[in-house]
């Protein structure tokens, strides 16, 4: 170590209140003290290398004008940029981290999602529990069933998923608060790119988000449920790879079904109404599976 490097590991001591405590303030202490017993008579010399205003005094005197947690940080930052040891909780969080993150790289590259491969029962379930969350203003429990629903029901890896449900609740929210909210088709097409991948042929996700934020439309404007369930069965065709008129009876179901949950609005639902949607819900999505295995 040269002089110069000595009274600097001197200075960051003193400056960032490292002392004799400490696994880093004693090796400072320790290197710059035997550095400066050896080279004594260059002190001088190293004490002035670099210049009064070189980069290493423009960082002794940054560390001496942080406050306590700055000096923290400055102190786990040039441990780390000089190979000294880290504390023990930063490096059992960092592997905890590294362990996540690979874990869901695995499991990403090893999913094997398919859009026509659901549990009617299941999926016509977890959509009445949505509609619910989605009219309680319960936003952050929508995004967790709609994860759910891609994760268990499609086969998307967990990180498809949470960015397909991330987008899929952020336009629920924004046409929630606006009809013509300018946000909710780019979201909406944002949630169908992810899903893209196991789309059929032909699938454009423009073109499913365009038809998804129609029927939403056409359903706040008080069209009948045949009407906006048109407009559903061509999404669904789009999606599943069948046509319009092999998906208008599962539509047909769900629309009608929005249309007694609106019958009931204004806080009349009942336990008894969502226990009626949950089934009707069921049998729609029953359709669309038989209509998918007809083909």
């Amino acid at each position: 170590m040269t002089p110069a490097r000595a009274l600097e590991f001197r200075s960051r001591c003193a400056c960032l209140g490292l002392g004799e405590h400490g696994r880093l303030g004693r090796l400072h202490r320790r290197l710059a003290d035997e550095s400066l017993t050896k080279t004594a008579p260059r002190e001088a010399h190293g004490a002035t290398r670099g210049g009064a205003c070189g980069p290493r005094d423009r960082r002794i005197r940054r560390a001496k004008s942080m406050n306590a947690s700055g000096r923290r940080y400055y102190s786990l930052l040039f441990a780390w940029r000089s190979g000294r040891d880290l504390p023990v909780c930063l490096k059992i969080t960092g592997g905890l981290i590294a362990v996540l993150v690979l874990s869901l790289a695995v499991e990403h590259w090893r999913a094997r999602p398919d859009i026509t491969n659901f549990d009617p029962g299941a999926a016509g379930q977890a959509e009445a529990s949505m509609w619910r969350d989605y009219y309680d203003g319960q936003w952050v429990s929508l995004g967790v069933r709609m994860m759910r629903l891609a994760r268990e029901q499609y086969g998307f890896s967990w990180w498809d998923s949470a960015r397909a449900s991330f987008h899929g609740a952020r336009a629920a929210l924004h046409f929630r608060g606006r009809t013509g909210d300018p946000r909710c088709l780019p979201a909406l097409r944002a949630y169908y790119c992810v899903l893209a991948k196991v789309m059929p042929p032909g699938f454009s996700p423009d073109e499913a988000a365009r038809l998804e934020l129609q029927w939403w439309s056409e359903r706040r404007l008080d069209m009948p449920p045949a009407g906006y369930g048109g407009t559903i069965a061509r999404l669904s065709g789009l999606c599943h790879g069948i046509s319009p008129e092999a998906a208008a009876p599962s539509a047909l179901i769900r629309a009608e079904t929005m249309a007694y949950r609106d019958a009931r609005r204004d806080g009349r639902m009942t336990e008894a109404d969502w226990d009626h949607v949950a089934a009707r819900l069921r049998e729609a999505w029953s359709e669309l599976r038989a209509a998918i295995d007809r083909g």
